[in-house]
């Protein structure tokens, strides 16, 4: 269940750089660069989430 976010964020910047790649291809390029920023920070929140995700699976694992 908490690696739901990951893949929602992952999810989320594959569906941005879908909707980028239609938009920068009907010639709207300043749109095109806002929807890959937002892939992009999509990718990284999904990245920070695994991290800490690790990390706190790593603690649980030290508890027991």
């Amino acid at each position: 269940m908490r690696k739901t976010n990951v893949t929602l964020y992952i999810v989320a910047a594959v569906c941005w750089l879908g909707a980028a790649a239609f938009v920068i291809k009907a010639n709207n390029i300043k749109m095109g660069i806002l929807y890959l920023v937002l892939a992009a920070m999509n990718f990284v929140l999904a990245y920070v989430s695994n991290k800490k995700l690790g990390a706190s699976e790593n603690k649980t694992k030290l508890r027991k």
